[in-house]
C-alpha cells in the first residue's frame, strides 16, 4: 500500500512540474518584460517552503560522523596534550586492542 501513495505521489509531482512550467511560461510571456520573471516553482505548490538550512563545517562533520558511526576518542596516555582521535565505534578504543 506504501509504494501506491508513492506512485500516486510521484505521479502529481511529476504532472505539477509539467504545470508549473506552462503557467510560468504563460505569465512570463503575457508580461513581456515588465517586472520580475516568474519560475516554475514560483507556481508549484510541492516546492519546499522556507530556507533551505545550512549547517557550519563543525556540524556537518559531527552529523557524518554520527551517521558513520564514528565516535571521538581522548588518548590517555598524554592527557596534558589531549588531541582528538577518531575511530569507528567497536574498533579499537581505549581498551588498548588497537
Amino acid at each position: 500500500m506504501r509504494e501506491l501513495l508513492w506512485m500516486a505521489e510521484g505521479h502529481q509531482r511529476e504532472r505539477w512540474n509539467h504545470t508549473s512550467a506552462l503557467m510560468a511560461w504563460l505569465e512570463n510571456t503575457a508580461m513581456g518584460k515588465k517586472g520580475k520573471p516568474t519560475r516554475p516553482l514560483d507556481r508549484h505548490p510541492f516546492r519546499p517552503k522556507g530556507p533551505k538550512r545550512k549547517l557550519s563545517k563543525e556540524q556537518s562533520i559531527a552529523l557524518l560522523n554520527q551517521i558513520a558511526g564514528v565516535r571521538n576518542v581522548r588518548n590517555s596516555t598524554n592527557t596534558a596534550n589531549s588531541t582528538d582521535q577518531v575511530e569507528p565505534n567497536g574498533l579499537g578504543g581505549d581498551d588498548g586492542s588497537g
